[in-house]
């Protein structure tokens, strides 16, 4: 018996909005769809998978066990890892086959070394800091660093320096003045190449979902990769991004009431008893919650979908239930409620939950977690 918690997901969505992606950007840019963090909860082996079978040039992920996992599963998808990496996860990247992101010079000097050793080639993207803050070298460094590594690479001619990028803070915000002089910079610093008489690496990329929506100098020569996250499961990054690019919702996060009853008037429900309603009602109990990823915060907020009609999640969401007030007239009948997705004209949005709860989209997604059913149509 399967729990009636399941996140469906749509794989033909999927599939149309890598297409629109790349419409957008042409042949000329590949798209490399960011699948960290389980895919942004929608499965990392399953959309792995879907797009190995699109002929995907490149997917992206935050950590090397992700990759690992892949590599496991039959992918062969060249996969860029993001994140930074001590040197005890160096055999990692070389014996996966995982291109590692390179910030310092010592991390490609221990890369080079262990690749070397092995008889083994490998691939990197250098990350140039332009103005986030995280991982890269800081873009008034790079001339320097550069040319350092540019020596390392002369003695290790196993190793592929295939890429170089950067990425944006403030690619979503309404105000995009610190994307564009971060894009600007990020070319100053790519006139190394030039004044080094030395040829540009394959992949030049700082474009993510933000910055495909309201930047398009950030695909443009001599930019030719895109980095697409949330937009890839047709989310937008926030309110403030353009619907230049037509993407639909991949996921669709549904279950069935557990238990209802009818509540006389003033009768409390959830912890702390912050609801109660004056008059006599049918609640009905989710089998979801926190412990589930829906988050505690949309408590007296949310809204669901059942029989086409929108209904308040109400009192305070538990681990694992939520109570739903149904009305009076309002029968269960065994239907699905629907937290995220559509019911006739009505949807509730992924995008709806992060303004309920003051956050991203991004969070909502990834919060969903093992607990509840993929299904996959």
């Amino acid at each position: 018996m399967e729990r009636p918690t399941q996140a469906i997901i749509h794989l033909e969505n999927l599939k149309n909005n890598f297409s629109s992606i790349q419409k957008i950007v042409d042949a000329r840019v590949a798209v490399m769809p960011v699948i960290k963090a389980n895919a942004y909860g929608h499965g990392i082996v399953k959309v792995a998978q879907l797009l190995e079978s699109l002929h995907c040039q490149y997917v992206a992920v935050a950590i090397p066990e992700e990759g690992v996992r892949l590599r496991q599963e039959g992918v062969q998808t060249p996969i860029l890892v993001f994140g930074g990496f001590t040197a005890s996860q160096t055999q990692t990247y070389v014996q996966h086959q995982l291109t590692a992101t390179i910030s310092s010079i010592e991390q490609l000097e221990t890369l080079a070394s262990l690749s070397q050793q092995q008889s083994k080639a490998c691939k990197i993207h250098i990350k140039i800091d332009t103005g986030m803050g995280r991982v890269g070298i800081l873009a008034s460094q790079a001339q320097e660093t550069l040319t350092e590594i540019y020596s390392c690479l002369e003695r290790h001619p196993q190793v592929d320096a295939e890429g170089i990028y950067s990425h944006l803070a403030n690619s979503d915000s309404p105000d995009l003045e610190h994307a564009s002089q971060q894009i600007d910079l990020f070319k100053e610093v790519l006139c190394f190449y030039k004044n080094h008489n030395k040829p540009l690496p394959r992949y030049i990329h700082i474009a993510n979902s933000g910055a495909l929506l309201n930047l398009p100098q950030s695909y443009m020569s001599p930019f030719n990769m895109v980095r697409p996250g949330v937009l890839f499961y047709g989310v937008h990054p926030s309110p403030h991004c353009s619907n230049s690019i037509a993407t639909q919702p991949a996921l669709t996060l549904q279950t069935k009431a557990s238990y209802t009853k009818e509540l006389p008037p003033h009768h409390p429900v959830s912890y702390g008893s912050r609801w109660k309603k004056e008059t006599a009602t049918q609640l009905a109990t989710l089998p979801i919650g926190y412990g589930d990823g829906y988050l505690r915060i949309l408590s007296g907020k949310a809204q669901v979908l059942h029989q086409g009609k929108r209904l308040p999640v109400v009192g305070t969401i538990c681990m694992d239930q939520v109570m739903v007030d149904l009305g009076i007239e309002l029968k269960n009948e065994d239907s699905n409620f629907t937290l995220i997705g559509q019911q006739g004209s009505e949807k509730i949005t992924c995008e709806d939950l992060a303004i309920w709860a003051g956050t991203v989209p991004h969070e909502i997604l990834t919060s969903i977690n093992g607990r509840v059913s993929r299904i996959y149509n």
